[in-house]
């Protein structure tokens, strides 16, 4: 398994695969711990998939006193420095496309928003409301939103009311499927610039 890791600011490679450390959190809590020879507050898991043969997780850590980034690899080849800054750029991409969802609330969206519910709890993360507001206030507050790497902003549109909620990044191709399956309309919600 490779290893990136934005405290250290260099790369590993250990014995492992990353596509089965992440399955356990606890795990996963233990590795990064013996990675950084300290206790950690929480981790987040943002994303984890394939791009091509190459399976990543992107992982994100409180260490108290500030967020650290480690990405952790599976991959049959070697990969040069100039395909790790075009898998990191890759990934980034994905931070500023996709900042959130909005989605009209409907009938057919109670029970999307059960199963996000239930995915939700069995990562042991949460599903936070943070407020509404009118449709005029939130176009003239989105961008001031801070949202943490791994999480996205989940946006339902009810007539003229904007109901905000924060959901894990990882869940949002789950929400997606759920979406199209029941053809549900919606649309991402995009950012300008980085916010981590």
């Amino acid at each position: 398994m490779l290893i990136y890791s934005s405290y250290h600011d260099e790369f590993f490679e250990v014995d492992g695969k990353a596509s089965e450390l992440i399955r356990d959190r606890e795990d996963l809590r233990e590795f990064i711990e013996w990675l950084l020879g300290f206790e950690i507050e929480d981790i987040h898991i943002s994303l984890a998939g394939r791009i091509d043969v190459v399976f990543i997780a992107d992982v994100w850590v409180n260490i108290g006193y500030d967020i650290v980034r480690f990405l952790l690899i599976d991959t049959p080849i070697k990969l040069s420095e100039r395909q790790w800054e075009r898998l990191l750029e890759h990934i980034d991409s994905k931070y500023v496309r996709f900042w959130g969802i909005k989605v009209r609330s409907t009938r057919d969206f109670d029970e999307v928003f059960k199963i996000l519910n239930n995915k939700v709890k069995r990562l042991g993360e949460e599903l936070t409301f943070i407020t509404s507001l009118s449709r005029y206030e939130f176009l003239h507050t989105i961008n001031e939103l801070i949202v943490e790497p791994w999480k996205v902003l989940l946006v339902l549109e009810e007539d003229e009311d904007m109901h905000i909620y924060l959901m894990p990044r990882i869940l949002l191709g789950t929400l997606r499927r759920e979406l199209i399956k029941r053809k549900i309309p919606f649309s991402y919600i995009k950012r300008k610039h980085r916010y981590y």
